[in-house]
């Protein structure tokens, strides 16, 4: 009996140490900003880029905004429950929502670990024009493995002095950037309310990605597709929204 108490007194301060040491990879290795497309920061794009190590990154959230309008926006990483992140635009002010999410200058970054694969911040433009959202993510606290996201563009509208209307009409841009390598961004505006299916198909007519498909509200909105494990060539991608229904043309090189 004495035997074992002494091995258990031995094994347990190991096992607490091991249980602690665990969630605090990330918390050992925050507020990192400059990794992000703004600045040049070291990294790459894609979901293999890292091998096992690494996060696909997405910027989600509207694609119009108003001067001094607030909008909200979410990041998401796939690839590990344990995240970090450095959130940058082009210009304009960026607010954390999100739990361990901190402004350092003018940049948003990881003050310590989250057990979740989204971050939310909110961004407003001060200027008209076009601006960029930029983001990066890391796994496990590890340097060299940031991958970036795909640059989200965001239109800002000048103010009018009045409510802005509802848009007139449905559309859908080309995609941005084109050609991409391997991520890109869809955007369309809906004139009203409707049921919306948003497809990828390569050009023999296969599908290949679903990237909407349920009711949404009149407004603007920005769609990312990543291609990591296509191949190149010529993709369609198609809306389908109410009775508009239309199809354009995007190149994935790589």
């Amino acid at each position: 009996m004495t035997y074992v108490y002494r091995r258990m007194r031995i094994a347990l301060p190991l096992i607490v140490a091991a249980a602690v040491a665990l969630p605090a990879q990330l918390a050992a290795y925050p507020g990192v900003t400059g990794k992000t497309n703004k600045t040049g920061g070291a990294g790459c794009t894609g979901s293999g880029c890292h091998g096992a190590q690494t996060a696909t990154v997405t910027i989600s959230g509207p694609a119009t905004l108003n001067v001094g309008q607030k909008g909200s926006y979410t990041v998401t990483l796939s690839g590990s429950s344990k995240t970090g992140v450095d959130i940058a635009a082009s210009h304009g002010t960026l607010a954390s929502t999100t739990t361990n999410l901190v402004l350092s200058g003018d940049e948003l970054t990881f003050s310590g670990s989250r057990n979740s694969s989204t971050w939310t911040f909110d961004y407003t433009p001060q200027a008209a024009g076009a601006e960029t959202l930029f983001a990066a993510g890391v796994i496990n606290g590890k340097p060299g493995t940031w991958n970036h996201a795909a640059n989200f563009p965001v239109t800002v509208t000048p103010l009018s002095g009045v409510d802005d209307p509802q848009p007139q009409s449905f559309r859908i841009e080309q995609n941005y950037p084109n050609p991409f390598n391997p991520a890109t961004t869809i955007s369309f505006t809906l004139a009203e309310r409707a049921q919306v299916r948003l497809e990828v198909f390569s050009v023999t007519g296969s599908l290949v990605a679903t990237l909407v498909d349920g009711m949404r509200e009149a407004g603007s909105y920005a769609v990312p597709f990543h291609a990591d494990n296509l191949p190149s060539g010529v993709y369609l991608y198609r809306i389908e929204a109410g009775s508009f229904k239309t199809t354009k043309r995007m190149l994935l090189l790589k």
